[in-house]
């Protein structure tokens, strides 16, 4: 059930995919990762539409990758890149939502040994990606709004933790 517009859904998917993930370590440094590939469609439904399209909010290729470095003392930095490939807002494949990636470092210094500096950076580049989108169409020579969820933009956090 969609909460917004109370329709009941009732798809019958079929999918193919592959996924991959690995991690590589050496000494203090270490690297995971992801890749995920989908090929989904709409095999049937009770109201017999959109068949042979793709899922809504279905990307066709979603990805991670996550190196991190750990120093003596304990003080570490490390990454985060996420991302998807764009996907259709609804399942009648009318509206995209663009692809996006996401870049999120974090830094961790010990200043003494018992107080360290975090420093957390998210969306890096300030990227702009949509997540979900209500509307599935834009149609010409009217007033057209759409409700959409995006990820949140650039954030910064330091912080001071103190052990005792």
């Amino acid at each position: 059930v969609e909460a917004t517009t109370q329709n009941v859904l009732s798809n019958d998917y079929q999918s193919f995919g592959l996924e991959l993930e690995g991690l590589f370590e050496y000494k203090g440094f270490n690297a995971r990762g992801a890749l995920t590939w989908v090929d989904a469609e709409i095999v049937d439904n009770d109201a017999n539409v959109n068949i042979g399209n793709t899922p809504r909010r279905q990307p066709g290729l979603s990805y991670n990758f996550m190196p991190a470095y750990s120093f003596k003392g304990g003080h570490s930095i490390s990454m985060s890149v996420m991302g998807q490939t764009q996907s259709y807002a609804q399942d009648n494949n009318d509206l995209i939502m663009p692809g996006y990636t996401i870049v999120n470092a974090v830094g961790s210094l010990y200043i003494t040994k018992k107080t360290r500096l975090n420093l957390s950076v998210n969306n890096l580049t300030n990227a702009m990606g949509i997540t979900e989108s209500e509307e599935g169409s834009i149609v010409e020579g009217q007033t057209n709004f759409i409700r959409a969820r995006s990820i949140p933009g650039r954030t910064m956090i330091a912080s001071i933790n103190i052990f005792f």
